[in-house]
This record gives C-alpha cells, structure tokens and sequence, in this order.
C-alpha cells in the first residue's frame, strides 16, 4: 500500500489590513481596540512553518485565500510568501504581466509585499520560489472573501495614495489591479483556465473557472495512488460561496462603491438539486446570469463522484455545512448550519430524482468560520453517519469566537444563552426560523477548539438584551482549546486520517532576536535571554483581565511624520526576565512599520527601538531609543483616515512570547484531534454448535491503521468513556455469515463490546464463508470502523449418525459429508469438534462393524497397519494436539464393546451418558483441539 501524506489550511489571514502591519492588540479579541487593525501576520507565518514541519506531499486550501480583497498581488503575500514551494507555476504567468504591474519598473506592488516579477523566495530552502520540481500541489477552494468586492465587502484594497470606502490607503488604483469579480483568483491559479500550465501532471479536472463570479469555480484533483494504480484520493472543491450567493445570504455590487448594492431576499429552500425551472423559485438562484448554476455544479459533483476510480473521496468548500457558529454578530448568516449545501450532499447520498443510484462519499473540509469543529451525525435523517464535517478556518486569520460547544453537543442547541438555530437571523433584517429547513441528523460536536465571550449580558445603556449581545467583559478558551491550526494527513489503500495540530504564536520581535543570527544589531541586552523571560505569569483558568494585569504593556505615540514621538509604561504586569531574578535593561524593537533600508546593517526595517527596564519581573520604564520611521499607515489606521496624518495616535505594546496570550488573554493550549476512517476485516476463531459457531470481532484491516490508533493520543479535552475512546476494534454492528457459492445467509449476530458470539443456521455448501460487517460509524467519535466483507475458511469436523448401525462419522470435508448424507444414509447431526491442530488424526474403516476410527497416536496408527483386524486406512482425516496445552479441549475416545462402534465428543455430559446409558467405554483422552 502506498501511504499518501497531505496537510490542509483554512482561511490563512493576511499580513497587514488597512495598509499596516502592526499586529500589537492586546486583548483585541475581546476588548475590541482598534478595529481597523487587524493584521496577524505572526499568525499566518507561525501556521506556515507548523504546515511544512509536516513535510507533506499536497496541502489543500479551504478558501478565502486573501483579506482585503481577492482582487491585488496580496493573494501571493497571503499564500505564495508561506506555501509557494507546493505551487506550479510560480509566479503565475498572470501575475508576471499587466495588469497586475501597476507602474512598469516599480520593485513591488503595492509596497513591498510582492517581489515583482519574480515572487517570493521558497519557504522551506530559500532558494528560487515555486514548485521544486514543477509539479502542483497547492490545491484551493475559492470562499467569500476571494469574491472580494463583488459581494459587496467594503474593505481595504491596497494602493498607495488612494482611498476607498472611509478606509485610509485604499481604493482601486490607477492601473487595472483590482477587479469587483474572482478573475484574480483565476489569473493567480492560472491552470484554473489553463490546464495546461500543468505540463508535468494529468490530475486535474476543470468544470468551470468562471471570473465574472455568475456561474462558479470548481474542480477536482486526483492525489495519490492506490496499489491497483488507481488513485487513491479525489478531492472535489464545490464553490459553496457560489451556491450561498444562490440563496440571497449575500448582495452584490460592483465594488467600487459606483452603483447601488443589489440584494435579494434570502430563501432558505433553495436547493441546488432539483431542475431549474422559473415556476419553482426554490429552483433559482440569486443575483446572477446563470440561475441554474446550482443544479450544473450539483450534477458535476454527482457524476464526478459516481465516476471516481479514487478510493477515497472527499468534498472541500469555504462554508460549512454544521457549525455552532459566530457569536458577536448582530446577524451570524452563514457561520452556522447552511440548509443549502446540506441538500447538496444529502442528496448525493440519497438515490437521485431520476433514479440515479447514491453514491457515497468520506469526508467534508470546509473554512470560513475561525475555529477548529469536527461534526458528526448522530442519526441515519442525515447525510451519512461516520462522515467527519470539519471546520478549520483558523489557519492564520483572526479567531472567532464560537457558540459555546461542548463535546457531545446538538449542533443546532449550543450551550450559548439564547442562541439556538432558531435565532439564526438574530436581529437581521430578514428574520426568519431556518429549523425546519435543516436536516433532522442530530449533528453532534466530536471536537472543538473555540473561543467564547463571556458578557454582562446588559448593553452599554444597562438595558437587558440577549446574553450574546451583552457587553463582552472577558473571554475563554472553554474547556479544551483555542489557537491556530492546520492539518496533518495521511491515506493509504485502507484508510483515511485527519489529524488538527495547533500551534503558538511567536512574536517574531522576541523569537527572532533571541537568537544572535538574527538579531537586529541595533539592540542590546538579549545575550542569555530565553523565550521564558519574555512571558508573564499566566495560570490556566485566569479571567481575561486578570490576564490583561500580568501583561506587560507599553504605550507608543505615533507622531504625523510616521515616527514613534513618545512611549510610557501603560501595565507593569509580572513574572518577567526570570532567567535575570525579574531585573534587566534590555531593548524592544516595534515592529509594524512599512519602511526598510537596503543594505544598512544595523537596524534595517527603520524600527523605533524602546529600551525595557524590568524590576523584580515588572516592567518599571520604557524609554525611546529610536524613532524610527514608517508608521504612516498605522497612524491613519489608528485615526480612521483616509488624509494626510494630522495628529498624534496612540497604540499600546503587550509583552509576550506568546501572541496567542497577548491577544486572547489566555494561556496557549496545545490542542489537537483526529479522525480515522479505516477498512476492517474480520478475525474469527470458530466455535462448536449444531452448524458449527464463529466468535468475530472487526479490526482495522492495515497494520498502520493499528497503529496509528495505538499511538495517537486521544483527542484532547477527553475526560469521559463510551464514544469518547478510541477503540482497536470496531464496537458494534450487524453481521451476517453468508455461503459464497448460493449466496444464503447461515448466520447473523451483533457486536457487542467488540467481539460478536454467534452459531451458524445451516451448513455453507464449501468450508469458505464470507463475514459480512455493516459497519461501525458511531461506536467511537475517533474511528468510523468502515463496513466489509471477510472470506474466511472454517475448521468444522462435521458429525453424522448412521441411524440403522449406529455408527458415527466424522469429516472436515462438506462434501464428503453430503455424500454420506445422500448416499450412505447417514443424518447430520453437529459440529462437535473443530479440526484444529499440529498432528495428522489417521482415519481408519471396519466395513463388517461399520466402526469409523480415528487415532492421532502414531504407534497405534502402524499397529493397526501391521494388523488391520478388518480396518481399512483410509488417510488423513484432519488434525488435533496430542498433548494438553493451554486453552485446549480434549475430545473424549469411546468404545462400545457390544457392536464394535467408537464414539468422540467433546462434550462431557455426553461422554457421561454414553457411558452410562449406551453401553460405551471410556477410552480417555484421544486428542485435543
């Protein structure tokens, strides 16, 4: 079997947001400072490395692959600059010519985000950018923020001097950059619209690359190879953003502020898989040319999954299709469960309109919502249980708070006061109850990461309103985990296997200046300091301003030149410089200006440097070593300006290792989970009974499959049983035991706690059977035991009485057996010993007795050889133990004196009353099995 290793992120964030890279909030999560500041650049970059210590193969994208806009070179700052070593071409052919050059001979577009022409340096070696040996591995799935403007976003699209929307440094610039449609991602992915960019591979299939945004972009991508050389995985991107827009959750304009927005109302009942028609308005879609767009991707997606070779099949889309949602938002739209693309899968699963049969699909990956959630069905209402719905959105972007979700929570009934799916539209303009639109599946959260806000529950006015829009006065990670994360797979021809890592987030200005080969010259007092120094003095389970106190923090001024005028200590905070007992002078460079100098040695990105003075681990004075230059940007952003920066700004510092810590006020958890889909096959070990018994238990089929749940620790935040263990075998299921060559059924059971006991009903016409599982999906929320169908041989002696001598015969052969049924008249009567053994059992036969003998004692074999006394040898009859071993069943030797007849059975009540009631004699042990 050839193991396939592939990683997937989700919604990768951006490095500046309103033309500054600042990323200092501390507490931004919940105290809301500053929201034109949004870039988390650290976020993305620490994402990226955790991504390629994976060193995997593949690494699938789950959409809004850009902020901003989609619609400007920052798709590569947002993608190429930490993922170009798995793209090909790179840089795109698109992005090399106009229009994506603003001013002919300009170094970079816009600032110094993109090295035009020639892209950024590989990530991993540092060399030449771009796929190492041409291949592409860098698989996207478009989302709402790569529609960008269309959908009527109204955010920075940055371009020097320009201004749109109120927001400082924004707005389409001179030259044809921006564009109020995807076509950039088109242009970005170029074998979107050119396959043949590909020259080296043959694995993709385009259905339609649409950059006007009418009609969809979506695709598939085999990957892997199974060992029949099939391939192994097919991924399937729907672009679910497409099919939201069909049901009027978004408006549309034409993104440049140049006409009014249209919208429309939304409809939760459309459905994207019945035939268009004008007359059924459920059939239509929303704000576009092409109102039958839904029914063409849902029959691609059907018939490309119908007709997939790949053993594994799994669905990527930006929108999920169960989530707990988005809490802080007046209306949540579609963070939450979405009807219309559960109808799009539900109905793959289902048998089609026309009488198409189902066909099945294995896993869907989806972003958009900023946390980490695995969902499964915990009913057979849904569109199939043991399918793992995993939202990923936080692979470098801003985290969301969620609706707060306990492992084992209805989906559609989080813990959140007053937020159920039936306050879906809150207070939105367009109220409305989605429940009855949803699938009955009871979806159930199996794993989250997520983030909660906690509230006075009263607004700023002291009025009562829904908890969820009270006042924020804190936030929590909950029970298990919040952060940044990707995934690390893996597939082989027997299994599929998820596995969400988190990561920290460093700040570069600490972790990068630890170390002396990287530090910024300009800077004193960092030998000796370890990352520990750095970190306040946090405890699991603190409140947030709690939190906020044990930060460090200094305040900066930002002067109207794009210098830092003025700093002071805004929070002493504790627990620093342990590695100094709490007392050192050390510098701090601010990082989050748009200026470098080439060449300059000493301090080359035009820092302001603060010198820290920390006493007994608090930090007591910050003074300004240097002003630096080019925090331009990051005052307008600060003044909420598009002119020219007229007065001071003001920004606050917090002092962490950590940024997580610094910006969600809560210590770093490192959370992970994971999610096996495994083949099973059958052992069994067979039993005495009329028919003969089987005890089965289902196992993973491959040997990694075992191991992998062997050694992957459970997923964090576990502390109960039952579903939340992870098994070695499957728990439960229905079985069947069918005869191969008729196709009858001889034997049915359950599992029950792994293993299934069961006697078999009739006698299989050879001694091969088949072990037939349904399948075990729900037993564990780690492992769906996938359903199969085991060949296995039997080691049944038949037993049969000859009803007239009296003679018992004995065959490991069905159809020696039928043949004494049918023609020498004997009648069957058990399996009462299964052949099993190390040593020949030599069958002899007296024609005048009718006396069938068996021995496994060599001597008595040869004796009787030597001196038939009327035996016949008749061969090797089966096999048995001659010594008592462990485990071992004796099969008892009776002899009737009267007739000659011997007798053997295993059971001792009877041997007992043959020897009491049938004139037999015990001849002790004759052998065992």
């Amino acid at each position: 079997m050839s193991r396939f290793d592939f990683s997937a992120v989700g919604d990768p964030g951006n490095y500046r947001t309103n033309g500054t890279r600042f990323y200092y909030q501390p507490g931004g999560a919940w105290k809301s400072q500053n929201i034109n500041i949004q870039a988390i650049g650290p976020g993305q970059a620490a994402v990226g490395k955790l991504v390629q210590g994976f060193s995997n193969s593949d690494l699938l994208s789950l959409g809004d692959l850009t902020y901003i806009t989609g619609a400007s070179t920052l798709i590569d700052a947002a993608n190429g600059l930490d993922y170009n070593n798995f793209m090909a071409p790179y840089p795109s052919p698109k992005f090399t010519t106009s229009p994506y050059q603003q001013n002919p001979g300009d170094v970079v577009w816009p600032y110094d985000l993109y090295n035009y022409p020639k892209g950024f340096p590989n990530p991993v070696t540092g060399g030449a950018g771009g796929s190492s040996d041409g291949i592409n591995r860098f698989w996207p799935t478009i989302g709402n923020h790569d529609y960008g403007l269309r959908i009527a976003y109204t955010e920075t699209n940055i371009s020097q001097g320009t201004t749109y929307s109120g927001k400082p440094n924004g707005g389409p610039p001179a030259a044809p950059t921006s564009t109020a449609v995807p076509q950039p991602f088109i242009d970005y992915f170029g074998w979107l619209a050119d396959p043949s960019l590909l020259t080296k591979q043959k694995n993709i299939k385009i259905a339609s690359a649409d950059g006007t945004g009418q009609s969809g972009i979506y695709y598939s991508v085999t990957l892997g190879e199974q060992e029949n050389k099939q391939p192994l995985i097919e991924v399937f991107s729907i672009d679910a953003q497409r099919l939201m827009m069909n049901t009027g959750v978004y408006s549309l304009s034409d993104g440049f502020g140049n006409a009014t927005t249209q919208s429309a109302p939304i409809n939760y009942g459309y459905d994207p898989t019945i035939p268009y028609s004008i007359s059924n308005p459920n059939s239509v879609a929303s704000l576009t040319s092409d109102p039958a767009n839904g029914q063409k991707q849902y029959d691609w997606l059907y018939s490309g999954i119908k007709n997939s070779t790949a053993k594994w099949k799994i669905i990527m889309g930006h929108q999920p299709i169960y989530s707990s949602g988005q809490w802080g938002k007046t209306n949540p739209d579609d963070h939450m469960s979405n009807p219309a693309l559960q109808k799009l899968l539900d109905s793959l699963t289902t048998i089609q309109k026309n009488g198409q049969p189902a066909v099945n699909f294995d896993a869907y990956l989806n972003g958009h919502s900023h946390y980490y959630q695995r969902v499964l069905e915990g009913n057979q209402l849904g569109i199939g249980q043991g399918i793992p719905f995993i939202t990923m959105g936080n692979s470098g972007r801003i985290l969301y708070a969620i609706n707060q979700t306990n492992y084992g929570d209805n989906v559609y009934n989080p813990s959140t006061p007053g937020l159920t799916q039936s306050a879906y539209n809150g207070a939105s303009s367009q109220p409305g109850d989605i429940t009855p639109y949803l699938l009955p599946s009871s979806p159930t959260t199996v794993g989250v990461s997520g983030g909660y806000f906690t509230t006075t529950g009263q607004n700023s006015n002291g009025q009562a309103v829904p908890y969820y829009q009270g006042v924020k006065t804190g936030f929590t990670a909950g029970a298990y985990g919040f952060g940044f994360g990707a995934q690390d797979n893996q597939a082989d021809d027997s299994y599929l296997f998820f596995n969400y890592k988190q990561t920290d987030v460093p700040d570069p200005a600490i972790t990068e200046n630890l170390l002396a080969s990287s530090r910024n010259k300009a800077l004193i007092g960092w030998d000796g300091l370890t990352a520990q120094d750095w970190k306040p003095a946090l405890a699991t389970g603190i409140s947030s301003n709690d939190a906020l106190l044990a930060t460090a923090q200094f305040k900066i001024t930002i002067g109207t030149d794009g210098t830092i005028s003025a700093i002071s200590v805004a929070n002493g905070g504790k627990g620093y410089m342990a590695s100094k007992a709490g007392n050192h002078i050390v510098d701090f460079e601010i990082r989050g200006n748009d200026s470098f100098t080439n060449g300059q040695a000493v301090n080359p990105n035009n820092y302001a440097i603060a010198t820290l003075t920390f006493a007994g681990g608090v930090l007591s004075n910050a003074a300004l070593k240097s002003s630096g230059q080019g925090y331009t940007f990051l005052g307008q952003a600060n003044a909420d300006s598009n002119a020219t920066l007229t007065t001071p700004q003001f920004d606050t510092i917090p002092i962490n290792t950590s940024l997580v810590e610094s910006w969600y006020t809560q210590p770093f958890n490192n959370y992970q989970d994971w999610y096996l889909i495994t083949d099973t096959a059958a052992s069994s070990s067979t039993g005495v009974g009329s028919y003969g018994s089987l005890s089965i238990s289902l196992l993973p089929k491959s040997q990694s499959a075992r191991d992998l749940i062997s050694t992957t620790p459970l997923t964090t935040g576990y502390n109960a049983t039952k579903q939340q263990q992870k098994y070695d075998r499957a728990q439960s299921g229905e079985l069947t035991i069918v005869d191969p060559l008729t196709g009858q059924t001889i034997g049915a059971g359950t599992l029950s706690n792994g293993t299934a006991n069961l006697k078999l009903n009739a006698l299989a016409s050879s001694d091969r059977i088949n072990i037939n599982f349904l399948g075990d999906p729900t037993s564990s929320y780690q492992i769906n035991f996938k359903s199969s169908s085991t060949s296995s041989t039997t080691n049944f002696i038949y037993r049969s009485l000859d009803p007239i001598t009296g003679s018992h015969f004995y065959t490991a052969s069905l159809g020696e057996n039928a043949l004494a049924l049918s023609q020498a008249g004997y009648r069957y009567e058990e399996v009462g010993i299964l052949n099993r053994g190390d040593l020949p059992i030599y069958q002899f036969y007296n024609p005048i007795t009718t006396d069938h003998f068996y021995t496994i004692n060599q001597n008595e074999k040869n004796s009787l050889l030597a001196n038939p006394s009327g035996y016949n040898f008749q061969g090797i009859a089966f096999s048995g133990y001659q010594s008592q071993g462990s485990g071992l069943t004796s099969v008892q030797r009776l002899y009737n004196p009267t007739n000659g007849l011997h007798f053997y059975t295993a059971n001792s009540l009877e041997a007992t009353n043959a020897i009491s009631g049938g004139g037999y004699l015990s001849e002790g042990v004759g052998w065992y099995f």
